[in-house]
Protein backbone atom coordinates (compact mmCIF):
# COMPACT_ATOMS: atom_id res chain seq x y z
CA UNK A 1 0.00 0.00 0.00
CA UNK A 2 3.17 2.12 0.37
CA UNK A 3 2.87 5.44 -1.43
CA UNK A 4 -0.90 5.70 -1.35
CA UNK A 5 -1.08 5.15 2.40
CA UNK A 6 1.81 7.57 2.98
CA UNK A 7 -0.16 10.16 1.02
CA UNK A 8 -3.28 9.55 3.10
CA UNK A 9 -1.42 9.84 6.41
CA UNK A 10 0.29 13.01 5.23
CA UNK A 11 -3.01 14.61 4.24
CA UNK A 12 -4.65 13.64 7.54
CA UNK A 13 -1.80 15.44 9.34
CA UNK A 14 -2.32 18.36 7.00
CA UNK A 15 -5.93 18.59 8.12
CA UNK A 16 -4.93 18.41 11.78
CA UNK A 17 -2.41 21.20 11.28
CA UNK A 18 -4.89 23.34 9.31
CA UNK A 19 -2.61 23.54 6.32
CA UNK A 20 -4.03 25.15 3.17
CA UNK A 21 -3.18 22.28 0.86
CA UNK A 22 -6.39 20.73 -0.50
CA UNK A 23 -5.60 17.95 -2.98
CA UNK A 24 -8.23 16.55 -5.33
CA UNK A 25 -7.12 12.99 -4.65
CA UNK A 26 -8.17 9.96 -2.64
CA UNK A 27 -6.81 6.44 -2.16
CA UNK A 28 -8.50 3.36 -3.62
CA UNK A 29 -7.57 0.02 -2.03
CA UNK A 30 -8.28 -3.31 -3.71
CA UNK A 31 -9.89 -5.36 -0.93
CA UNK A 32 -10.69 -8.25 -3.28
CA UNK A 33 -9.60 -8.64 -6.91
CA UNK A 34 -10.37 -7.38 -9.47
CA UNK A 35 -10.43 -3.56 -9.14
CA UNK A 36 -9.52 -1.12 -11.89
CA UNK A 37 -9.29 2.66 -12.32
CA UNK A 38 -9.64 4.99 -15.30
CA UNK A 39 -8.12 8.35 -14.43
CA UNK A 40 -9.68 11.57 -15.75
CA UNK A 41 -8.52 12.37 -19.27
CA UNK A 42 -7.52 8.77 -20.07
CA UNK A 43 -9.26 6.06 -22.09
CA UNK A 44 -8.25 2.84 -20.33
CA UNK A 45 -9.08 1.12 -17.08
CA UNK A 46 -5.88 -0.04 -15.38
CA UNK A 47 -5.83 -2.74 -12.69
CA UNK A 48 -5.19 -1.89 -9.02
CA UNK A 49 -3.18 -4.66 -7.37
CA UNK A 50 -2.91 -3.10 -3.90
CA UNK A 51 -3.73 0.61 -3.79
CA UNK A 52 -3.59 3.69 -5.97
CA UNK A 53 -4.19 7.42 -5.88
CA UNK A 54 -7.28 8.57 -7.76
CA UNK A 55 -8.09 12.07 -8.96
CA UNK A 56 -11.27 14.04 -9.35
CA UNK A 57 -13.03 12.74 -12.45
CA UNK A 58 -11.66 9.20 -12.13
CA UNK A 59 -13.82 6.11 -12.59
CA UNK A 60 -13.45 3.05 -10.36
CA UNK A 61 -14.74 -0.37 -11.35
CA UNK A 62 -14.99 -3.69 -9.50
CA UNK A 63 -15.46 -7.09 -11.14
CA UNK A 64 -17.94 -9.81 -10.21
CA UNK A 65 -15.50 -10.87 -7.47
CA UNK A 66 -14.00 -7.47 -6.68
CA UNK A 67 -14.37 -5.12 -3.74
CA UNK A 68 -12.72 -1.72 -3.24
CA UNK A 69 -12.27 0.69 -0.36
CA UNK A 70 -12.08 4.40 -1.20
CA UNK A 71 -10.56 6.61 1.51
CA UNK A 72 -10.49 10.41 1.57
CA UNK A 73 -7.92 12.43 3.54
CA UNK A 74 -10.66 13.61 5.94
CA UNK A 75 -11.43 10.00 6.95
CA UNK A 76 -14.51 9.44 4.80
CA UNK A 77 -14.67 5.79 3.66
CA UNK A 78 -16.65 4.27 0.79
CA UNK A 79 -16.76 0.52 0.15
CA UNK A 80 -17.64 -0.57 -3.39
CA UNK A 81 -19.28 -3.97 -3.68
CA UNK A 82 -18.83 -6.38 -6.62
CA UNK A 83 -19.97 -5.35 -10.13
CA UNK A 84 -19.89 -1.65 -9.31
CA UNK A 85 -18.83 1.41 -11.33
CA UNK A 86 -18.55 4.91 -9.86
CA UNK A 87 -17.27 8.29 -11.04
CA UNK A 88 -15.63 10.75 -8.64
CA UNK A 89 -17.52 13.68 -10.11
CA UNK A 90 -16.44 16.14 -7.40
CA UNK A 91 -13.53 15.74 -5.01
CA UNK A 92 -12.54 19.02 -3.36
CA UNK A 93 -11.30 20.23 0.01
CA UNK A 94 -9.72 16.94 1.12
CA UNK A 95 -13.00 15.12 0.42
CA UNK A 96 -15.23 17.54 2.34
CA UNK A 97 -16.88 18.51 -0.94
CA UNK A 98 -17.65 15.23 -2.65
CA UNK A 99 -20.10 13.95 -5.21
CA UNK A 100 -19.99 10.32 -6.36
CA UNK A 101 -21.93 9.17 -9.40
CA UNK A 102 -22.98 5.56 -8.90
CA UNK A 103 -23.26 4.36 -12.50
CA UNK A 104 -24.21 0.81 -11.54
CA UNK A 105 -23.76 -1.44 -8.52
CA UNK A 106 -23.80 -0.92 -4.76
CA UNK A 107 -21.74 0.89 -2.14
CA UNK A 108 -21.71 1.77 1.54
CA UNK A 109 -20.42 5.12 2.81
CA UNK A 110 -19.24 6.48 6.14
CA UNK A 111 -18.70 10.24 6.19
CA UNK A 112 -15.65 10.95 8.32
CA UNK A 113 -16.78 14.15 10.02
CA UNK A 114 -19.81 16.33 10.51
CA UNK A 115 -19.48 18.66 7.55
CA UNK A 116 -19.45 22.43 7.91
CA UNK A 117 -20.90 25.28 5.87
CA UNK A 118 -20.33 24.76 2.16
CA UNK A 119 -19.21 21.15 2.70
CA UNK A 120 -21.17 18.17 1.42
CA UNK A 121 -21.09 14.46 0.59
CA UNK A 122 -23.49 13.30 -2.12
CA UNK A 123 -24.15 10.06 -3.94
CA UNK A 124 -26.22 10.29 -7.07
CA UNK A 125 -27.54 7.77 -9.57
CA UNK A 126 -29.54 8.45 -12.71
CA UNK A 127 -32.67 8.93 -10.58
CA UNK A 128 -31.70 9.92 -7.00
CA UNK A 129 -29.48 12.30 -5.06
CA UNK A 130 -28.58 11.31 -1.48
CA UNK A 131 -26.95 13.93 0.75
CA UNK A 132 -25.49 13.64 4.25
CA UNK A 133 -23.53 15.72 6.75
CA UNK A 134 -22.13 12.84 8.79
CA UNK A 135 -23.59 9.35 8.75
CA UNK A 136 -23.37 5.76 7.47
CA UNK A 137 -25.61 4.64 4.61
CA UNK A 138 -25.71 2.31 1.62
CA UNK A 139 -26.77 2.95 -1.98
CA UNK A 140 -27.50 0.61 -4.86
CA UNK A 141 -28.51 1.15 -8.47
CA UNK A 142 -29.30 -1.56 -11.00
CA UNK A 143 -31.80 -1.89 -13.84
CA UNK A 144 -33.05 1.70 -13.40
CA UNK A 145 -33.91 1.07 -9.73
CA UNK A 146 -32.14 2.97 -6.94
CA UNK A 147 -32.34 2.26 -3.23
CA UNK A 148 -30.83 4.07 -0.26
CA UNK A 149 -30.49 2.24 3.09
CA UNK A 150 -30.03 4.11 6.37
CA UNK A 151 -27.63 2.67 8.95
CA UNK A 152 -26.64 5.59 11.19
CA UNK A 153 -28.13 9.08 11.58
CA UNK A 154 -30.15 10.56 8.71
CA UNK A 155 -29.84 10.63 4.92
CA UNK A 156 -31.68 13.17 2.77
CA UNK A 157 -32.86 11.63 -0.53
CA UNK A 158 -34.43 13.35 -3.54
CA UNK A 159 -35.67 11.94 -6.83
CA UNK A 160 -33.73 13.02 -9.93
CA UNK A 161 -34.93 13.33 -13.51
CA UNK A 162 -32.37 11.45 -15.63
CA UNK A 163 -33.28 13.37 -18.81
CA UNK A 164 -33.07 16.86 -17.31
CA UNK A 165 -30.41 15.74 -14.79
CA UNK A 166 -31.94 17.82 -12.00
CA UNK A 167 -33.77 16.97 -8.79
CA UNK A 168 -37.55 16.76 -8.76
CA UNK A 169 -38.79 19.47 -6.40
CA UNK A 170 -40.70 18.46 -3.30
CA UNK A 171 -39.65 14.79 -3.34
CA UNK A 172 -37.09 15.05 -0.53
CA UNK A 173 -37.41 12.66 2.37
CA UNK A 174 -35.14 11.72 5.28
CA UNK A 175 -34.42 8.13 6.19
CA UNK A 176 -32.88 6.97 9.47
CA UNK A 177 -31.10 3.79 10.54
CA UNK A 178 -33.11 0.70 9.58
CA UNK A 179 -35.10 2.52 6.87
CA UNK A 180 -34.90 2.65 3.07
CA UNK A 181 -36.38 4.47 0.08
CA UNK A 182 -36.69 3.35 -3.54
CA UNK A 183 -36.88 5.25 -6.84
CA UNK A 184 -37.68 3.66 -10.21
CA UNK A 185 -36.77 5.57 -13.38
CA UNK A 186 -39.87 4.37 -15.23
CA UNK A 187 -42.14 5.50 -12.38
CA UNK A 188 -40.64 8.76 -11.13
CA UNK A 189 -42.68 10.62 -8.50
CA UNK A 190 -44.34 13.91 -9.48
CA UNK A 191 -43.26 17.23 -7.97
CA UNK A 192 -44.21 17.85 -4.34
CA UNK A 193 -44.70 14.19 -3.51
CA UNK A 194 -42.19 12.98 -0.94
CA UNK A 195 -40.42 9.71 -1.51
CA UNK A 196 -41.84 6.86 0.54
CA UNK A 197 -39.65 5.49 3.31
CA UNK A 198 -40.00 1.94 4.59
CA UNK A 199 -38.50 -0.29 7.25
CA UNK A 200 -35.80 -2.70 6.12
CA UNK A 201 -37.12 -6.20 5.53
CA UNK A 202 -35.64 -9.66 6.09
CA UNK A 203 -34.84 -9.74 2.37
CA UNK A 204 -32.91 -6.47 2.65
CA UNK A 205 -30.75 -7.85 5.43
CA UNK A 206 -29.78 -10.75 3.17
CA UNK A 207 -28.22 -8.46 0.56
CA UNK A 208 -24.41 -8.82 0.26
CA UNK A 209 -24.17 -5.04 0.57
CA UNK A 210 -25.54 -5.16 4.11
CA UNK A 211 -23.67 -8.26 5.29
CA UNK A 212 -21.00 -7.82 7.93
CA UNK A 213 -18.06 -8.55 5.64
CA UNK A 214 -18.88 -5.32 3.82
CA UNK A 215 -19.77 -3.25 6.88
CA UNK A 216 -16.58 -4.29 8.68
CA UNK A 217 -14.58 -2.41 6.02
CA UNK A 218 -15.64 0.75 7.84
CA UNK A 219 -13.64 1.95 10.84
CA UNK A 220 -14.10 -0.38 13.81
CA UNK A 221 -14.89 2.51 16.14
CA UNK A 222 -18.27 2.76 14.43
CA UNK A 223 -19.38 -0.50 16.01
CA UNK A 224 -19.53 1.26 19.38
CA UNK A 225 -22.17 3.68 18.16
CA UNK A 226 -25.58 2.76 19.61
CA UNK A 227 -27.44 3.11 16.32
CA UNK A 228 -24.90 1.04 14.37
CA UNK A 229 -24.94 -1.58 17.13
CA UNK A 230 -28.71 -1.82 16.78
CA UNK A 231 -28.42 -2.27 13.03
CA UNK A 232 -25.84 -5.03 13.44
CA UNK A 233 -27.97 -6.80 16.03
CA UNK A 234 -30.90 -6.76 13.61
CA UNK A 235 -28.57 -8.05 10.91
CA UNK A 236 -27.42 -10.85 13.21
CA UNK A 237 -31.03 -11.89 13.69
CA UNK A 238 -31.24 -12.69 10.00
CA UNK A 239 -27.74 -14.19 9.76
CA UNK A 240 -27.33 -16.49 12.74
CA UNK A 241 -24.43 -18.34 11.12
CA UNK A 242 -22.40 -15.20 10.49
CA UNK A 243 -19.47 -15.84 12.85
CA UNK A 244 -17.65 -12.64 11.81
CA UNK A 245 -20.63 -10.57 12.87
CA UNK A 246 -20.90 -12.40 16.19
CA UNK A 247 -17.25 -11.60 16.91
CA UNK A 248 -17.85 -7.90 16.20
CA UNK A 249 -20.78 -7.82 18.62
CA UNK A 250 -18.85 -9.32 21.54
Amino acid sequence: LGGAVFFLVRQQKSLENNEKETPKQAVVIAVKPEVSVKQAGTDMFLPVSDSALVDQGAQIKTSATGKARLVYPDGTVTVLDADTVITLATLENNGRQSRIELVVGSMISKVGNILGTGEYYQVQTENIVASVRGTIFATEHRNKISRVYGIQNKVSVQARNPKKQDVIKGTETEISGGEKTTVVTDALPPENRRLIKEKLTAQDYQKPLLKSDTIKELDQEDFDEKEVQGFLEALQGYNLNDTELQEQLK
